[in-house]
């Protein structure tokens, strides 16, 4: 978990000047369906997760030799398009709906706030831990803002008690 961590911070370390997004349109039966994340560096031992990342609408990666399925780790990037998102007025107000949906499907969850990471191009994120009780997905999740999109950068491990 360390290791996935120290990626994790890697990874937005790498973010740069000017958050570059990938931006997929991939044909369906109803037309065409479009997707768009951060684009993020290599990442030593870990791959990314095409069929997921359209499933999740996140820029997914995994451990090499694993599944999203059967991970211990897996890290995701996220970009929503503030025009797409209207219901949402600021980064605050995504954070604290997050918060809201984790304090939902988690009871008891422990949320602390973290020091701010820096971007390469020394922009702050907010950084946030979830971390449950019991059985449950532990999560560091770091939270920007960049021209017309809403940043996400997480990193989220099955916690088992001892």
């Amino acid at each position: 978990m360390k290791r996935a961590t120290v990626a994790l911070l890697l990874v937005v370390a790498s973010v740069s000047a000017s958050a570059e997004i990938e931006k997929l349109a991939v044909p369906s039966d109803d037309g065409f369906r479009f997707y768009w994340w951060p684009k993020l560096p290599a990442v030593a031992g870990w791959l990314h997760d095409e069929a997921t990342s359209l499933k999740l609408t996140a820029n997914v990666l995994v451990p090499d030799g694993s599944s999203f399925g059967d991970a211990p780790a897996v890290m995701y990037a996220k970009a929503l398009y503030k025009p797409r998102s209207p219901e949402i007025h600021s980064l605050q107000e995504l954070i604290d709906s997050d918060r809201d949906a984790f304090e939902h499907d988690m009871p008891g969850l422990k949320i602390e706030r973290l020091p701010d990471l820096t971007t390469g191009d020394r922009r702050h994120l907010i950084q946030l831990a979830f971390a449950p009780k019991g059985e449950g997905s532990w999560e560091r999740v770091a939270y920007g803002e960049e021209d017309d999109y809403y940043l996400i950068f997480a990193i989220s491990a099955q916690h088992t008690p001892i």
